[in-house]
């Protein structure tokens, strides 16, 4: 279950609330194939399943780790694709480096002018952005852009 709330903010409370009763430490809606789209929370996975994004997946927590890697390997995964805006990335890449590196995952950088989050909100230049900046940087270390391979 996840949820976001709804009240007005308070000083010690997370903006996200889940509870987690299964194993798998991520949420998909498919299968991943060779590349994987590192989302913030599972709302960006559905929005980026239903512009043709079917490779998203988010974790409970915002880091990447050791368990979350472990089970991408296991779906095929070996690129994982996270994004920067002008603020950086909304996790350690560094350490998350470290832990793909274990698991023969290759990390691939996409920065973008704008945060991806909110994306129902998102309008066509956005998505056109996002689009064009996702698929250089996959060219650039030698993967397509899976949307366009189906």
């Amino acid at each position: 279950m996840f949820g976001l709330r709804y009240e007005r903010t308070r000083r010690l409370a997370e903006p996200m609330a889940y509870s987690n009763f299964g194993a798998i430490p991520i949420f998909s809606l498919s299968g991943m194939g060779n590349v994987a789209l590192k989302c913030h929370q599972p709302f960006d996975v559905i929005a980026f399943d239903e512009h043709g994004y079917h490779n998203g997946f988010s974790e409970l927590d915002s880091e990447l780790s050791e368990i979350s890697c472990d089970t991408l390997n296991q779906l095929g995964v070996s690129v994982l694709v996270y994004f920067t805006d002008p603020m950086g990335a909304n996790f350690n890449v560094h350490e998350a480096k470290y832990v793909a590196e274990r698991y023969n995952i290759k990390l691939c950088e996409v920065n973008l002018p704008f945060s991806v989050m909110h994306l129902g909100k998102w309008d066509d230049s956005q998505w056109r952005i996002f689009d064009n900046r996702l698929t250089r940087a996959l060219s650039e270390i030698g993967v397509r852009n899976e949307r366009y391979q189906s």
